[in-house]
């Protein structure tokens, strides 16, 4: 086998596994992840990189606990993968926990991808194993590779710098050892050592994004230029540096412009608001209470023509006053007015006209409706449906889009004015789920299917 290069030479197969030892050490020194002797949970699925991560840190003289999540998502073969991960400790002497999800269920309860879900569940479990067991830290077995893939991904998705930068090696109790190496030297590593490992079928499939990148566009970059990866991790350093140079310069803007007021905060005008760097240094100033995107150019060019514009986020509301942008708490949720449906068909006493028809579903049928009509999958209307007007904390899934989103986010981004927001109703159902953001968009978990028979059809007039 061909060894990788480690540091300009070709080592020996020791001499290779020896640095790999000395190079985790040293990342977990000089980072301050930890000393040897911590104790440290191990995230691991029984995949190559957390295999690797494991035996890496226990052979470096950390206190490794081991924790796998078994999601419920992948039948036997996340069985299997258990089945691995339990023998695979037992046989070095590092203890283990274990713990099964009903992943698809907690998606559905709190209407959020599978992928978020699964996010979700192995954090908040770690952080519980962590405090139980008193570990310094929960390392995850990120690498060079992952850190490419999702740069990328922020990229695609229109990311600032503290997007595209990628992942630190520490996010709280969160720490990344492996982030320093490649995937060849992790794959090396255990190739030497005879570590065997498990693969995860749904690494392969190109079904979602960041498989995509993996398989189909970095292959290009290499094609394009061999050394393109190396290239633009190079380039990742220096944009973490940028990072690390940026929140400093915002600390001290923060320290100078954002304050204390009342129950809130205050911002005066200044000549920065018409600089270049407005925008960024704005985001960085308000950012943790939710102005983000767009909403703050829209803040900015109401600071010279719009006093009295007022912008909501699901906590704050920023008022452009006098002179001065002031951050409070919103307005406490008012009781809301609710009109009931108690058939299918009923429409009398609704605070606005709207007709509403039972048809045949059809190929024939158009199903693409202006946001004033909901077509919905009669069959899972839960009745009685409810119209009311939209409240802080609404959240929905809007059809068409991967999970769920606040009602409120999902209207600023259509850059509604408060009082158009507060004129806004939902259609619910006997348990208070969103099914219609009416005049607007329909949630994708009733829209109509293929095997839809009944179509709920609801226009709104006026």
């Amino acid at each position: 086998m061909q060894l990788p290069v480690f540091s300009g030479f070709q080592l020996s197969s020791l001499a290779y596994l020896c640095a790999m030892i000395n190079k985790v050490s040293s990342v977990m020194r000089n980072e301050k992840l930890g000393l040897p002797g911590d104790k440290i949970l191990v995230g691991i699925s029984g995949g190559a990189d957390s295999v690797a991560l494991t035996h890496l840190l226990y052979h470096a003289g950390f206190q490794v606990i081991g924790a796998h999540c078994n999601f419920g998502l992948r039948g036997a073969e996340a069985d299997g993968d258990e089945a691995f991960v339990r023998e695979m400790l037992a046989g070095i002497g590092i203890p283990l926990f274990v713990k099964r999800f009903e992943t698809a269920s907690y998606a559905r309860l709190h209407k959020i991808s599978i992928q978020m879900a699964a996010r979700e569940l192995r954090y908040d479990w770690f952080e519980t194993i962590r405090l139980e067991q008193d570990c310094k830290a929960i390392a995850i077995a990120h690498h060079a590779d992952d850190q490419l893939e999702t740069s990328i991904l922020h990229l695609i998705r229109g990311s600032g710098l503290q997007g595209i930068k990628g992942m630190k090696y520490r996010n709280g109790n969160i720490i990344r050892p492996l982030l320093g190496f490649r995937r060849s030297e992790i794959e090396a590593f255990l190739a030497q050592k005879h570590i065997a490992f498990v693969e995860d079928a749904s690494n392969s499939e190109t079904k979602y994004l960041r498989n995509k990148i993996r398989h189909e566009l970095v292959p290009v970059l290499k094609q394009l230029q061999p050394e393109a990866v190396d290239g633009v991790l190079k380039s990742l350093q220096l944009l973490q540096q940028d990072a690390l140079l940026q929140t400093a310069l915002l600390e001290k803007e923060r320290a100078k412009l954002l304050i204390a007021h009342e129950n809130g905060f205050r911002i005066g005008f200044s000549t920065w608001m018409n600089e270049a760097c407005a925008a960024a240094l704005l985001h960085g100033l308000i950012g943790e209470f939710g102005f983000k995107g767009e909403t703050i150019n829209n803040i900015l060019a109401s600071c010279s023509s719009g006093i009295g514009a007022v912008f909501l986020t699901e906590k704050w509301r920023l008022t452009v006053a006098h002179a001065s942008l002031i951050i409070e708490p919103a307005d406490e949720a008012t009781p809301p007015i609710t009109y009931v449906l108690e058939n299918e068909v009923q429409t009398d006493l609704l605070p606005f006209e709207m007709e509403i028809s039972i048809l045949q579903n059809s190929d024939m049928l158009c199903l693409k409706q202006p946001g004033n009509t909901a077509m919905l999958d009669l069959a899972l209307l839960n009745f009685p449906l409810t119209i009311r007007q939209a409240q802080k904390g609404d959240r929905f899934v809007p059809f068409g889009m991967n999970g769920s989103r606040l009602v409120s986010d999902f209207l600023t981004d259509l850059h509604l004015s408060r009082a158009e927001r507060k004129k806004t109703w939902v259609l619910t159902d006997k348990d208070g789920n969103i099914l219609w953001l009416i005049g607007y968009r329909i949630s994708g978990l009733y829209a109509v299917r293929k095997e839809t028979v009944k179509i709920w059809k609801a226009v709104k007039r006026g």
